[in-house]
């Protein structure tokens, strides 16, 4: 009978590399073995709840915006559909409201492979229920400059941050994280969490994580 699946939760400030670690770790782990499905919170942001900010105008940062009761039902379907082991997506999200799965497909009808479902997001932990339900957190550290150097990278490869850009970034998006991130780690207090320097190169921090987690899934297989 399969295992339950591990489940790994990636925090962090928007810019702090959260995205591009869960899909390279899950890569990893599927090169090991597993069968690893990655579920991004921000496909599951409410347009409905954005309200406008007095300066910055469309203010996407309150935690209110997660469609958190959408995402826990996204990791129950994922559940589900590795308890059967019928074909599961490397990707997880939502497009126009609607759930999809993207990326590679493959069955495991034996249940051979080891289960491994990997989250994301920059509001991740502000959820208690999505806290409780990860095995291994990973709480991203990484200064608002750095972070907003690369979010402003994103699209602009070699461009110098704009002032109006580190103003919005700063005033709006680092601000609301400053906001909500106590109570996140408070979530995570009394339970295992990895504070990973995100200011290291992305091939450090995904042998870092790496590490972390295949130590976990010897805990958890020997259970």
């Amino acid at each position: 009978m399969q295992s339950e699946p591990l489940v790994i939760g990636i925090y962090g400030p928007s810019g702090s590399g959260k995205t591009t670690l869960a899909k390279r770790l899950a890569v990893r782990l599927r090169e090991r073995g597993c069968w690893t499905g990655v579920l991004a919170q921000d496909a599951f942001l409410d347009a409905d709840k954005v309200t406008q900010h007095p300066v910055f105008r469309a203010n996407w940062e309150l935690v209110e915006v997660v469609d958190f009761e959408g995402f826990l039902r996204a990791i129950g379907e994922w559940k589900a559909w590795a308890s059967k082991g019928a074909a599961a997506p490397l990707v997880v999200g939502t497009r126009r409201g609607d759930v999809v799965y993207e990326g590679e497909r493959e069955a495991d009808p034996a249940g051979t492979r080891r289960r491994v479902l990997v989250l994301e997001g920059f509001k991740l932990f502000s959820d208690r229920r999505v806290a409780d339900l990860c095995h291994v957190r990973f709480v991203l550290d990484a200064p608002a400059s750095v972070c907003c150097g690369r979010r402003y990278g994103r699209s602009r490869r070699g461009a110098k941050v704009t002032e109006e850009y580190s103003a919005w970034y700063h005033g709006l998006v680092w601000e609301h994280h400053l906001r909500y991130h106590d109570a996140a780690l408070k979530y995570c207090a009394g339970r295992p969490h990895h504070i990973l320097d995100a200011t290291q190169p992305m091939d450090t921090l995904v042998r870092d994580a790496s590490s972390i987690v295949a130590e976990q899934l010897l805990v958890s297989l020997s259970d």
